[in-house]
C-alpha cells in the first residue's frame, strides 16, 4: 500500500512538471467507464460513487482532446479506431444529478453517454435502497434490523454477529423485504432522508427521464426495477426485473430500450440469456465486442485518487 502511494505521488510530480505531454502518445485500447453521481465537491462521506462537477469537466476536457469517445452501440460493436485510446461513458442508478449536472457538461463538450435507470419511479419512490442505506448508516456504529444487530467492523462494513454484511443481505432480497426494512429503519430511528442534500439520493423524475432520452448525446438503458442482485433472487423475480423495467422505460421515453446493465455488475450465463430473450441487445457487463470476442468489463472512476493518476489507470485498464 505504501509503495503504491509513493508511485502515485511520483507520477503526479512527473506529470505536473511536463511529462504529461508524453503520457498519451502512442496509447491505444478501449475502456467502458462507469460513473454514478456528480456533486459539487466529490464527497466520499457516504460512499465512493460521486465525483465533483469540476473533476468531471476536467476529465471530459482531457477525453475530448486525447481519446476517441464512442457511443455505447459503437463501442460494443467495435466501431472505433483501433490506433487510439477509446472510451464510452456509462452512468448507473438514474440519479437526478445525472440530468442537472452531468448532461450540461456532456453537452458542453459534445460527449455521448449512456444512462442506466431503474423502474423505481413506477412505485412512486424517489430514492434507491442502496442510497437510503448509505445515508442512514452515516455516523452510526450499530443498528438493529428485524431483530438482528449489525455493527460497523474494522473495514467500515456493517455486519451481523455471524459476519453477514447488511448490504449483502439486502441486495439478495425481493423488493417487498427491502421496502419493509426501509420502513422499519425509518420508523424505529425517526430517520428522514430529506435531511441530506438531494444529490446523494434523488432519482430522476419521469419527465427528466423523458427529456434525457430525447437528447442526441444520451442513450437510455435499464438497470432493473429495484436495484437488487439478480444472481441472488428467484429467477421469476429476475425476469420481472428485466421485463418490467424495460416496459416502464419504454412507456416513459417512447423509445425502444435495448441496453441493460446488471446491478452491481454481476450476472451469469442464465441471466444473460434471459436478458436477450427479454429484448436486450447490449447487456453489461456481458456484451461482447465482435472484433475481440472479449466480454466487456466496466472501469469505475475512483474519487480517492488524483486526476493524473486517474488518467494513468484508465490507460492501464485496471487499478492493480
Amino acid at each position: 500500500m505504501l509503495h503504491a502511494t509513493i508511485r502515485n505521488r511520483v507520477r503526479d510530480v512527473l506529470m505536473d512538471i511536463g511529462f504529461k505531454q508524453y503520457f498519451h502518445k502512442n496509447r491505444h485500447g478501449a475502456n467502458m467507464l462507469l460513473l454514478h453521481g456528480i456533486d459539487d465537491c466529490g464527497s466520499t462521506a457516504y460512499n465512493s460513487r460521486f465525483i465533483s462537477s469540476t473533476r468531471f469537466d476536467a476529465l471530459l476536457t482531457y477525453f475530448k482532446q486525447h481519446f476517441h469517445i464512442a457511443t455505447l452501440q459503437d463501442f460494443c460493436l467495435g466501431n472505433y479506431p483501433k490506433n487510439k485510446q477509446t472510451i464510452t461513458l456509462t452512468f448507473d442508478d438514474g440519479l437526478s444529478n445525472n440530468y442537472y449536472k452531468a448532461l450540461p457538461l456532456l453537452e458542453k463538450h459534445q460527449v455521448p453517454a449512456s444512462f442506466f435507470i431503474t423502474g423505481i419511479r413506477q412505485h412512486q419512490q424517489y430514492y434507491l435502497w442502496t442510497d437510503f442505506i448509505d445515508l442512514f448508516l452515516h455516523n452510526r456504529n450499530n443498528i438493529v434490523l428485524q431483530g438482528i444487530r449489525y455493527s460497523k467492523n474494522k473495514k467500515g462494513v456493517f455486519a451481523s454477529d455471524n459476519g453477514t454484511a447488511l448490504k449483502d443481505f439486502l441486495k439478495a432480497q425481493p423488493f417487498t423485504v427491502i421496502n419493509a426494512a426501509i420502513q422499519e429503519l425509518t420508523e424505529n430511528y425517526a430517520f428522514d432522508i430529506n435531511q441530506f442534500a438531494t444529490d446523494y439520493f434523488l432519482q430522476m423524475t419521469e419527465a427528466e427521464i423523458q427529456q434525457l432520452a430525447s437528447h442526441p448525446l444520451a442513450t437510455i438503458g435499464s438497470h432493473g426495477m429495484h436495484h437488487t442482485d439478480l444472481t441472488k433472487i428467484a429467477l421469476w423475480d429476475a425476469e420481472h426485473q428485466l421485463t418490467a423495467s424495460k416496459a416502464f422505460l419504454e412507456q416513459v421515453t417512447g423509445k425502444t430500450i435495448d441496453a441493460f446493465a446488471f446491478p452491481f455488475d454481476v450476472c451469469n450465463a442464465e441471466l444473460v440469456d434471459m436478458a436477450r430473450r427479454a429484448g436486450y441487445t447490449y447487456i453489461l457487463p456481458h456484451s461482447v465486442q465482435q472484433h475481440t470476442d472479449r466480454p466487456l468489463q466496466r472501469f469505475g472512476i475512483n474519487p480517492y485518487i488524483s486526476f493524473n493518476n486517474q488518467l494513468h489507470f484508465i490507460y492501464k485498464g485496471n487499478y492493480a
